[in-house]
């Protein structure tokens, strides 16, 4: 796919410098998104910077609000002013900064809670690359760790590559649009960027970084005037960054960027005047991305599960350089089965380890699973359907769960 192996990590450094805990990030709109909320922000500005970090946070727990309650396309213009909205369903979680980080390993968690299974950041690592100490790399080991996880995947093609005298952005604008499309759809898309590394570090090498990208970030949403999976240069890009911007060290997690705006080179990354995150534009080996779309089920028997967890965090985090497990802290699941008929008869499975989860003809491999449990649909919509199941259950931390649920009738 085009990329090196890096020697360097990604997602921050606990030897680096200290984040900036100066000033409050911008959410970066670009000149035509601005001017339709410029009384707004400069009602804000007026007020000063601690006004304009009330309304970030504002914005941070409304986006985490549409992400719980899941993918929407309204009529009415939405909490950012667009038409449309296409939520991830993914809450933001914290990640480890130890060992260079595990940005990567928490977008991938994050999608397999969304497609009903857990894993620690520990596990996550230890199933992508066999060691603490090698990393998930988007672009490298994303599509084999999510065949290992028993989860449908979708690579970004980066079939475009800029050249001399392309149109500026030609190829991140794909990019986006790539990302749009595939979160309108119902994929937990996870992308990668560039750090500011002024505003991380305050370093003055314009080029510091890495040249393809610094950190692997989640898509939280997608809000737009248009209901197409085209790019728009003012359609909202939602971003949650597992907590690594965390100025006087309360994490910010969201960030929502206009797509026009959001692009630029890796100088203009690290500008001081720039924003925190930036979508790479112009590398020569172009941009790298994963869409999870769901558990591998190879009969089409499956109805959808999710996982939602009681904190979103693992304390305490590894040690930089261990390959030691941390100690495990208790975790509570709600575990919801959806889109269930009322009145029929399912089955309910938990796998403890991701190679006893099957690909197809789950009844048949009950066996295979921990635990089983039987159920009846009830309730549902108006229309009798869109029925809903959900179980609740305690673990601790380090322990894998994987739920699948089928027609008891199924295969």
């Amino acid at each position: 796919r085009g990329r090196r192996m890096r020697q360097a990590g990604v997602c921050g450094a606990l030897s680096g410098p200290t984040h900036t805990t100066s000033g409050v990030p911008r959410v970066r709109l670009g000149r035509d998104v601005e001017r339709g909320s410029r009384q707004k922000d400069e009602a804000l500005m007026a007020r000063g910077p601690r006004h304009l970090a009330m309304g970030s946070a504002t914005a941070a727990l409304a986006i985490a609000a549409a992400c719980l309650a899941g993918a929407v396309a309204a009529a009415a213009a939405t909490p950012l002013g667009r038409k449309y909205s296409w939520s991830a369903s993914t809450p933001p979680r914290l990640q480890w900064l130890g060992n260079d980080g595990y940005c990567g390993e928490v977008s991938a968690i994050m999608a397999g809670l969304k497609f009903g299974q857990y894993l620690s950041q520990y596990d996550l690592r230890d199933v992508a690359t066999g060691s603490q100490l090698r990393y998930y790399l988007v672009g490298e080991n994303d599509g084999v760790t999510a065949r290992r996880l028993r989860l449908q995947h979708s690579e970004y093609p980066n079939t475009c590559v800029p050249r001399e005298g392309a149109r500026r952005g030609n190829c991140a604008r794909q990019y986006l649009a790539w990302a749009k499309n595939q979160t309108r759809h119902g994929g937990a898309v996870t992308i990668t960027v560039y750090m500011n590394y002024n505003l991380f570090y305050g370093s003055t090498d314009p080029r510091a970084g890495e040249v393809d990208y610094d950190h692997i970030v989640s898509v939280a949403r997608v809000d737009s005037d248009y209901d197409d999976d085209a790019f728009h240069a003012d359609d909202l890009l939602t971003i949650v960054d597992h907590g690594l911007w965390s100025p006087d060290n309360v994490p910010q997690y969201a960030f929502t960027y206009a797509f026009g705006a959001a692009m630029g080179s890796r100088e203009e990354a690290n500008s001081p005047d720039g924003e925190v995150y930036t979508v790479p534009d112009a590398y020569s080996g172009g941009n790298f991305g994963i869409a999870h779309t769901g558990p591998a089920d190879g009969g089409g028997e499956l109805v959808p599960v999710r996982v939602d967890t009681s904190v979103n965090f693992e304390r305490p985090g590894i040690k930089d350089g261990s390959q030691v497990r941390p100690p495990p802290m208790p975790l509570n699941l709600t575990v919801t089965a959806s889109a269930l008929v009322p009145g029929v008869r399912y089955m309910l499975y938990e796998y403890a380890n991701e190679t006893a989860v099957p690909t197809a003809a789950f009844n048949a491999h009950k066996a295979d699973a921990a635990a089983s449990l039987p159920f009846v649909a009830a309730g549902g919509d108006m229309d009798g359907a869109n029925a809903t199941f959900t179980v609740r259950r305690s673990i601790m931390s380090d322990e894998k769960v994987f739920y699948r649920a089928v027609r008891a009738d199924a295969p």
